[in-house]
């Protein structure tokens, strides 16, 4: 139907084009962007046939099933909208990062015999300081030491 309506227009039978755009944009077989393409199309092309309040109803139109589309600022513009306010985005936060860890096989823990593992502080005073921990930790074995 996109296709007529671009035909029908270059050949300046508006009118007819202008139905197409609207069978388009009602046919609830369409894809979004082609219903989207179809009502913002017929917007333009009433605009151009000087069809004042068949734009805007298309606009309105467009606005009500589209709010975030491509041309939303467009419509809002030529109905004399306001831009919706901006909603402040507030991202969650970004999971802790894992510590660094590395596995020595051969340190065990003093206290359980299992390996213990070599982190990193990734916060506190001993930020970016390394240490050793029981891979037990804080399960089974509460045991750290200081590298070196």
């Amino acid at each position: 139907m996109l296709t007529l309506a671009g035909i029908l227009q270059r050949r300046q039978d508006l009118n007819a084009a202008s139905r197409c755009l609207e069978m388009a944009a009602g046919d609830p077989d369409a894809s979004p962007q082609i219903r989207e393409r179809a009502l913002l199309q017929n917007a333009i092309l009433l605009n151009r046939m000087g069809l004042e309040e068949a734009t805007s109803a298309a606009y309105q139109t467009y606005l009500r099933e589209f709010p975030h589309g491509d041309s939303a600022a467009k419509a809002r513009m030529y109905l004399g909208l306001p831009e919706p306010e901006m909603q402040p985005h507030t991202a969650p936060p970004p999971p802790p990062a894992a510590p660094r860890q590395t596995t020595d096989p051969t340190k065990q823990c003093p206290a359980c015999r299992e390996v213990m593992v070599k982190r990193t502080a990734t916060n506190g005073e001993h930020a970016g300081k390394q240490f050793w921990v029981c891979k037990g930790y804080p399960a089974s074995c509460k045991t750290v030491e200081a590298v070196g």
